[in-house]
């Protein structure tokens, strides 16, 4: 797993590494080996985050929610801002910082399963295009609110089944607002 920044953490913000006995069990289990969190959180107003990664070796969904940012991938810089996301698949370096003026808030999830690929190929409809809008973002942050809540279960196993499927729910939501052309 990618490790998350260690960034101090601004005040009323969250980073949650899901243990890796927990991460063990969800790889194998049938109801989550497809998609499951490997770490979550929510950084609110998050002056100073800055983050370079060389090696990523999961998948990396981040929301911006306020303020803005800067993602840097294969040569390109892209700005995230307030109702866009940002997929950035494994194996891909990157970086990223908030804003110096209007830094982000953000919510985040590393996340890994034989099913992220196929999610983020219907997700991502340009090929290199890693930012997409959100339209519904309001009600992903509820879900987010949720997944964040899972930390809070005392790591009973069938919590994190929840977060599990929670994140696809999610990830099934991007998918039914891009622009795929239907093929039967």
């Amino acid at each position: 797993m990618s490790q998350p920044s260690n960034w101090p953490l601004p005040e009323s913000s969250i980073r949650f590494l899901v243990p890796k006995a927990i991460i063990a069990e969800l790889s194998l289990n049938i109801l989550t080996r497809g998609l499951y969190p490997l770490a979550f959180g929510h950084y609110q107003h998050a002056a100073g985050h800055n983050v370079s990664r060389q090696l990523h070796t999961d998948t990396l969904l981040m929301i911006c929610t306020q303020g803005k940012g800067q993602v840097e991938y294969n040569g390109r810089n892209i700005e995230l801002s307030q109702g866009q996301a940002v997929l950035l698949p494994k194996d891909i370096s990157h970086s990223y910082y908030a804003d110096h003026r209007s830094p982000w808030s953000i919510y985040w999830v590393h996340m890994d399963g034989h099913l992220v690929e196929q999610f983020i190929a219907m997700i991502l409809t340009e090929k290199n295009a890693y930012r997409f809008d959100v339209p519904n973002y309001q009600d992903v942050i509820e879900e987010f609110e949720q997944l964040l809540a899972c930390r809070l279960s005392t790591y009973q196993f069938a919590n994190f089944i929840y977060a599990s499927n929670l994140l696809k729910k999610m990830m099934a939501s991007f998918i039914s607002h891009s622009q795929l052309p239907l093929t039967f």
